[in-house]
C-alpha cells in the first residue's frame, strides 16, 4: 500500500494504525489482507454476527473508541467505520 492511500480520509490516525486496523479486520473475516481495502463494501464481505462483534473489538483495540452494532450497521464501506470512529 502506498503512502498516499489514506490521504482522502484526512485523519488524525497514522497510516500505521489504519493498516493495522485493515490487517486485523481482514483476519477477523478470514480473508486475505489484499482483498480488503478502505473502499470495500461491507455488504460484499463475509459479515456475520460474530464478525460484527470482532470488528467492534478491533475498533476498540486499534482506535481506543467504542462503537455499537447499530453504528457499525450504518457503515457501507470500511472507510465509513474509520470516519465514524473519528466523529466519536
Amino acid at each position: 500500500m502506498g503512502c498516499g492511500i489514506f490521504k482522502d480520509l484526512k485523519m488524525e490516525y497514522s497510516n500505521e494504525i489504519i493498516k493495522n486496523f485493515l490487517k486485523k479486520f481482514s483476519e477477523s473475516l478470514e480473508m486475505d489482507e489484499k482483498d480488503v481495502s478502505l473502499d470495500s463494501n461491507i455488504s460484499d464481505l463475509n459479515f456475520d454476527s460474530l464478525a460484527l462483534i470482532s470488528i467492534i473489538a478491533i475498533v476498540d483495540e486499534c482506535f481506543e473508541k467504542i462503537i455499537d452494532i447499530d453504528q457499525l450497521n450504518s457503515c457501507q464501506k470500511v472507510k465509513d467505520i474509520i470516519e465514524l470512529v473519528k466523529e466519536i
